[in-house]
């Protein structure tokens, strides 16, 4: 069976769409509903898109970030990777810290040219 998600023309200017996000624009070429009892039910269009071009994000398996970039389709995918992977990152950081050392020094004493 042929799917939607195959087929796809993807392009930089489906981030440029007034008031969607690349998601909501893939989703809505794309729609979810349409794989409801298939075996990618639960995926998102852009999830879709992954899978289309065998780009794996998670675990051991994970492609190198070259991966992307194989196509010119799979590279408009990558801007998206990375807003989901920044919203993902936690939102409480803690603050950098940085190593010290206690530093005991002699009195100074003022330094005396001999030189006229």
């Amino acid at each position: 069976m042929t799917y939607g998600y195959e087929n796809l023309k993807l392009e930089k200017g489906m981030y440029a769409q007034s008031g969607k996000s690349f998601s909501k624009v893939l989703e809505s070429l794309d729609p979810s509903e349409n794989y409801r009892g298939t075996a990618l039910e639960g995926l998102d269009a852009f999830q879709r898109q992954l899978k289309r071009f065998d780009i794996h994000v998670k675990g051991a398996g994970s492609d190198m970030v070259e991966k992307f970039f194989h196509t010119t389709d799979s590279a408009v995918l990558f801007p998206e990777f990375v807003s989901r992977v920044a919203g993902a990152a936690p939102r409480t950081l803690t603050p950098p810290t940085a190593p010290s050392s206690q530093i005991i020094a002699v009195t100074p004493v003022p330094f005396v040219s001999s030189v006229k």
